[in-house]
């Protein structure tokens, strides 16, 4: 399966997001790439393909943050991380 989706977030600590990880990006691109693979690993493929997008952009918004929170990386907020149609 070939997932997209993008995740948008907002800052809670800059200092946090600037000096307590190496690269703040990629801490996020980590998390999100996790997070998808752990909701798609234990989703049925038609949830995934079809019916529960938006369910699943909800457990990934929530699933990226607890690992952000983790890092602390100093993101909060997670407030879009939605599906998109495979190109």
């Amino acid at each position: 399966i070939d997932v997209r989706f993008a995740v948008q977030y907002r800052l809670k600590d800059p200092t946090d997001h600037l000096f307590n990880n190496r690269d703040p990006d990629m801490a996020v691109i980590q998390a999100a790439e996790t997070a998808v693979r752990e909701i798609v690993a234990r989703s049925k493929m038609d949830t995934v393909l079809y019916e529960g997008r938006e369910k699943i952009g909800v457990d990934l918004a929530n699933s990226i943050q607890k690992i952000l929170d983790s890092y602390k990386t100093g993101i909060y907020e997670i407030g879009r991380a939605s599906c998109r149609e495979r190109v």
